[in-house]
């Protein structure tokens, strides 16, 4: 008896032991897989459409078109005869120059670039979703560059640089949300500092000072939260004042106290 409730036992562990591995053979089965043959004609058919709308994708993403085949609807830009909003590379060449701007879903996103008639770059932009994003920057037709400026969510954002044709920095300056802030820099093509200051988002803060080209002192004034306040001071260019005066929150006042 007891040699009979073995082998009972045994045979039921064995069957237990075999469910999961059928169940997972017919799972293979059903799906196409864990077999030799062909695919099933469902899993087939969505593999299809699938790749034919992602190559769709990739065509229409890489297509470049005349710019003036582009009209704006809003605040996004259309193909003439297509519902869909434009997605690819729009060209145009006036007058010898010539512009590229990349788009995505019908708003500028990618790179703006121009070239002057010669050849050489003109403009660089970065767009993100139809508003400038990341560095810009303008040349000369000489390829010298005479201007850099960083934005962030379409607003200046970050150093800002220019130059003079003859590449010496002309201006430096800062920004902030489309402010102004931060120290302000400027000189002169010779190379010689021109004048110096501050500011406090958008608004001029501290002491401005003024040179003239020989180095010696043009002007100095002091502000506080955009107004005039404290002494302004204009030198001649041979070193005598011309101009004094004392102002208090933005409105002339005899002197301090």
């Amino acid at each position: 008896m007891n040699q009979k409730k073995s082998k009972q036992r045994s045979a039921l562990r064995s069957r237990l032991r075999e469910l999961p591995a059928k169940s997972r053979a017919r799972e293979g089965s059903e799906l196409g897989i864990g077999k030799r043959g062909s695919l099933s004609p469902r899993i087939l058919f969505a593999i299809c459409v699938l790749v034919g709308v992602v190559a769709l994708g990739m065509e229409r993403s890489g297509e470049v078109v005349p710019a003036g085949e582009l009209k704006g609807k809003g605040d996004l830009f259309y193909r003439k005869g297509e519902k869909e909003p434009f997605t690819g590379t729009a060209v145009s060449q006036v007058a010898g120059k010539k512009t590229e701007a990349e788009f995505w879903q019908g708003r500028m996103h990618g790179v703006y670039q121009s070239w002057f008639s010669n050849g050489q770059m003109e403009g660089e932009a970065h767009f993100d979703k139809g508003v400038r994003d990341g560095r810009a920057r303008l040349w000369n037709e000489k390829g010298q560059i005479v201007r850099e400026t960083r934005f962030r969510a379409g607003l200046a954002d970050g150093p800002a640089t220019e130059w003079y044709p003859n590449g010496k920095m002309e201006r430096r300056t800062s920004w902030r949300a489309g402010k102004r802030h931060g120290e302000i820099e400027t000189w002169f093509e010779s190379g010689n500092r021109k004048g110096v200051g501050n500011y406090d988002q958008g608004e001029r803060s501290g002491t401005f000072v003024v040179w003239w080209e020989t180095g010696k002192k043009r002007q100095e004034t002091n502000y506080k939260k955009g107004a005039p306040d404290g002494w302004w001071v204009e030198w001649n260019e041979d070193g005598t004042i011309d101009k004094k005066a004392f102002f208090k929150n933005g409105k002339a006042s005899e002197g301090p106290g």
